[in-house]
């Protein structure tokens, strides 16, 4: 995989290229790295050049995954990509009426400090 952007690079890669609306989470690794949170997402990507993502968050300070076998494993279908209070937002589930907040009814979310992304 090549490196693709980090932090407001990234941001701004991902909010505006269609990598992950229609992107499948195929794996997530949490790890504790020199006592830091690291949550690592791997992604199928369907209609793109990039075939596969993997983002890295790190300095996690918050992170949600819910999961149900009545539901698939993580279609991607809209997510909501924000900074907040000093640190960076993602949810993979976001409610949908305000994309531009956070909301209490998104699910699939990391509150962060960094990420970085690698393409193939």
């Amino acid at each position: 995989m090549e490196y693709l952007a980090k932090d407001d690079k990234l941001m701004d890669i991902l909010v505006n290229q269609a990598y992950l609306p229609n992107a499948v989470i195929s794996s997530i690794n949490i790890c504790l790295i020199d006592d830091v949170l690291c949550v690592e997402v791997y992604f199928k990507i369907h209609n793109s050049k990039a075939k596969e993502m993997k983002i890295i968050f790190q300095v996690v300070k918050e992170y949600e995954f819910n999961y149900s076998h009545n539901s698939y494993f993580y279609n991607i279908e809209m997510f909501k990509l924000l900074k907040y209070d000093g640190f960076y937002y993602i949810s993979f589930d976001p409610y949908e009426d305000d994309l531009s907040k956070r909301s209490t009814m998104d699910n699939d979310l990391i509150l962060f400090e960094h990420f970085e992304a690698y393409s193939s």
